[in-house]
């Protein structure tokens, strides 16, 4: 994933509930403020806790993490998280490809699916209205009649249209 691709989804503001959740464990000291202005980047402290966190199965604070980064826009920590995860469910695959998505970085969302989908992971009703979007918005044919075939196969086409 480029960075200019990444630069485009950049905000100012996150909420810092995750890094509470996430640090205190470990006795490292956060800020009081919940909205904290950042450059892109968690603190590095936090960042390591993450990271020593994420050897963990299912973590509850890991995918709180990981909603807040991805509901930010902060996708390049997002995606450093999600990849240092062991074992993520179908909830963490569509938080990620929901968060490229909403980002408009189509091309890692529908990469992300057809990672999720070779690694076996069953896609659900949440997984593809964020995939046909990205697939629209990609201006990929072939990829959306694979997503309508693959809606479809699996009984979703009364619930996605």
């Amino acid at each position: 994933m480029s960075a200019t691709s990444l630069a485009r989804c950049s905000p100012i503001y996150y909420s810092c509930d995750a890094c509470k959740c996430v640090s205190s464990s470990q006795n490292h000291q956060t800020s009081e403020n919940r909205n904290l202005v950042t450059n892109r980047r968690f603190a590095k402290p936090n960042r390591l806790v993450l990271h020593n966190r994420s050897k963990k199965l299912n973590d509850p604070s890991l995918t709180r993490a990981l909603r807040e980064f991805a509901d930010s826009g902060l996708m390049e920590d997002a995606l450093h998280l999600f990849d240092e995860m062991n074992k993520a469910d179908a909830f963490v695959w569509n938080l990620m490809i929901k968060g490229f998505t909403t980002c408009g970085l189509y091309h890692e969302a529908l990469r992300l699916y057809r990672r999720m989908v070779f690694t076996g992971i069953k896609p659900d009703s949440f997984t593809f209205p964020f995939v046909i979007k990205s697939a629209a918005g990609a201006s990929s044919l072939s990829q959306g009649k694979t997503v309508h075939a693959a809606v479809i196969k699996l009984g979703f086409d009364s619930d996605v249209c």
